[in-house]
């Protein structure tokens, strides 16, 4: 399989790379200087975002990696597969002073100090969904949880085939049972929750609505469904029958 980079405006290919199996998900980390990319039979490529040329492949699970997303400060990258699991990792990316490096002030330990030959560390898997992972967000750091020792830190929320949303600790792998109401989230991709109800129109199925995604100033959401429509509306979306703009 091979990975393939865009120009979105010039819409013409900038660079591409073979992974050399069959890729079911791609994510960059969240300055760009890391591509990872998901297999069908559960194997994880770390890619140069700028060359993509391979950092370290690795392989945890049995089934397709369907869903990966970085945390916003670089920090932890999740990996949602068909084996009902969610595996995160610590990915390296540190300070000078070992401490965790904040976006966008990310040392390239990679590229410069290590070679290019650093490696992803699993920190937990989270157990719980009872079909196949397909959405995985995380919060903003800023999150002011009813749990004081998950103050300040960002918090994972997946949604499965089976249409359950279930909320994470990343770094122990424990469920979230109290309400993250409070929560902002760096991405929006999980088709359930208040801010995104109003994208289901009357009568849908849940398998109608398809994909989700949040623009970047959180004043807009897209939404692909069945019907090949993509959907234009407002966010927060929380009325029913919310008006939206379509496109073919």
């Amino acid at each position: 399989s091979i990975v393939r980079v865009w120009d979105a405006k010039g819409r013409a290919m900038d660079r591409c790379m073979s992974v050399e199996f069959q890729c079911r998900s791609v994510a960059f980390s969240a300055d760009g200087s890391h591509l990872a990319a998901g297999g069908k039979f559960g194997q994880v490529a770390i890619l140069s975002g700028a060359t993509l040329q391979p950092l370290v492949t690795f392989k945890d699970c049995v089934s397709a990696i369907d869903e990966i997303k970085f945390s916003p400060n670089n920090r932890i990258m999740a990996c949602g597969s068909h084996d009902l699991y969610i595996d995160c990792y610590d990915t390296g990316f540190r300070d000078k002073d070992g401490s965790i490096a904040n976006y966008p002030n990310v040392n390239k330990c990679w590229e410069k100090e290590k070679k290019g030959k650093g490696e992803y560390i699993k920190l937990s898997r989270c157990v719980g969904h009872s079909a196949s992972v397909c959405h995985i967000d995380f919060s903003l750091p800023d999150y002011n949880p009813p749990i004081p020792e998950l103050r300040g830190k960002t918090i994972l929320m997946s949604n499965c085939n089976g249409y359950e949303s279930l909320y994470w600790d990343p770094v122990t792998g424990k469920q979230i049972l109290a309400n993250p109401r409070n929560a902002r989230w760096a991405t929006r991709t999980s088709l359930l929750g208040f801010d995104v109800m109003g994208i289901w129109p009357d009568g849908a199925l849940t398998s109608d609505v398809n994909t989700l995604d949040r623009s970047n100033s959180h004043e807009y959401c897209v939404t692909g469904d069945n019907d090949s429509l993509v959907k234009l509306f407002n966010y927060p979306c929380v009325h029913d029958d919310a008006p939206w703009r379509e496109y073919y």
